[in-house]
């Protein structure tokens, strides 16, 4: 497949003789010009055995190493000459959930980029709708690679895809008052990568004003605080939240400033000096600080299924820091602080069940990414081929347009003050109203009955 129509020498240094092999076949290499220096990505052959360009370990911000450790992102330096992008970067640095161990870097803030066609300042290229992914893992793991998240299925609906790292833990989420450190760098993260696609994505052939994000879970829940926060105006046009709230309780904690304070207590440092805490921490090597990250919590807490020591907050004013979240997400919402544009969000049948055969938390992940060796064994006409095509078709539908139903042979209506509408996704997806109508209608009842406004 050609690129738009368009031979890819006509957008210069196209080099098939090139080191960097990235499939058996004759490889592909390609520079684009970005506002901090030229990128030199390669060409793939996607699933279905169309030509894409990828781009990955694309710097969104400065390493957040030394005293950047906990602060906001800073615009990334400019380089000369070509920078491959190439391999994947690591995942920022984490535990994993099962084992603990530690993986992935302090240097983490990349992210990726995937399109069939390329402008490279070409005004003869119309430029297609972007589709910005934020991962999931309960602010404590995950990243944007393409082993977990393959653009293949959505690239084939004309959007272009873009995948990112945000520092995790105790890393992306500290917050001390008293302190430079305001808290929800994390979130911040993924402000600066909206800023860089406003700024660059043209180059790859995207629209910067026609972005959806989009993620599940703890990424369905950032997707959620992005139409909260001030710092996210105008970055974005369309979201869509899987399986995320940011008013869910894993989602929101009023202060983690005494968590913080624990921790250095368990970590053998007793201060009641809020800078002095912050220093401390930065002194700490990085895996020690992250294999102790949730000693922060209370014995209570711990218990909590998922529980994590530091995790989105309202923020304490520090000079020169941008506020991500200037109250709790209840209040903003409640007092119309968020940003009225097109927004899908949903559950799986069996939300948060994780253990059993079912429809459970991530299920629906399979429908929209490639997963090397997930899909390649389904027969094409296989309930779960039908399910995943009309999942891409809507989301990517959405992404165009904001209107999911184009060319589907059901309507989604969506939610009005007097309709609750809801799509049913199947083999024979169904429009249906009042989702958990008995159990809404149930907590409606113990409201009303300890007298609490609703």
């Amino acid at each position: 497949m050609e690129v738009a129509g368009i031979e890819p020498e006509a957008f210069g240094s196209v080099d098939k003789n090139s080191d960097h092999k990235t499939t058996e076949a004759d490889v592909e290499t390609v520079v684009v010009q970005t506002d901090r220096g030229s990128l030199r990505g390669s060409s793939k052959i996607s699933a279905v055995g169309n030509k894409y360009y990828s781009f990955q370990g694309i710097p969104y911000a400065k390493p957040p190493l030394g005293n950047l450790r906990f602060k906001s992102p800073r615009e990334p330096d400019p380089w000369e000459g070509v920078r491959d992008v190439i391999k994947e970067k690591p995942s920022c640095v984490q535990a994993t959930l099962i084992l603990g161990n530690i993986i992935g870097s302090e240097d983490c803030l990349y992210l990726n980029v995937y399109t069939t066609q390329l402008a490279n300042g070409s005004d003869s290229v119309a430029l297609k709708p972007v589709m910005v992914w934020i991962h999931g893992g309960a602010w404590q793991t995950g990243s944007g690679s393409p082993s977990m998240y393959g653009p293949d299925y959505l690239l084939e609906e004309g959007v272009v895809v873009v995948t990112i790292n945000y520092r995790l833990g105790v890393i992306g989420f500290l917050s001390v008052n008293g302190s430079d450190v305001s808290g929800n760098a994390g979130l911040k993260d993924q402000v600066a990568a909206l800023r860089w696609v406003k700024a660059n994505i043209a180059q790859f052939g995207g629209d910067p004003d026609g972005v959806t994000i989009f993620g599940e879970s703890a990424g369905g829940a950032a997707v959620h605080y992005h139409l909260l926060s001030p710092l996210s105006e105008g970055l974005f046009q369309r979201a869509i939240s899987q399986s995320g709230s940011a008013t869910n309780p894993t989602a929101f904690f009023d202060s983690t400033h005494e968590r913080a304070f624990r921790l250095g207590k368990a970590l053998g440092h007793q201060t009641s000096d809020s800078q002095n805490l912050v220093d401390f921490f930065r002194s700490v090597p990085i895996n020690t600080l992250v294999s102790n990250q949730n000693k922060g919590l209370t014995e209570q807490e711990s218990e909590r299924p998922l529980a994590a020591s530091f995790i989105p907050t309202t923020e304490y004013p520090v000079k020169g820091e941008d506020v991500f979240l200037p109250d709790s997400p209840w209040k903003l919402l409640e007092s119309g602080q968020f940003k009225k544009l097109p927004f899908i969000t949903g559950i799986n049948r069996d939300e948060g069940i994780v253990t059993v055969l079912s429809v459970v938390h991530g299920d629906e992940l399979g429908y929209i990414f490639y997963r090397k060796g997930l899909q390649d064994s389904l027969d094409p006409d296989s309930t779960e081929m039908k399910v995943l095509n009309r999942m891409v078709k809507m989301w990517t539908n959405f992404a165009k347009t904001g209107d999911p139903s184009e060319g589907m042979d059901v309507i989604w209506k969506p939610v009005t003050s007097k309709s609750r509408n809801y799509l049913s996704i199947n083999e024979d997806s169904t429009l249906l109203q009042d989702l958990e109508k008995e159990r809404m209608a149930f907590w409606d009842e113990v409201l009303n009955y300890f007298g609490i406004q609703q």
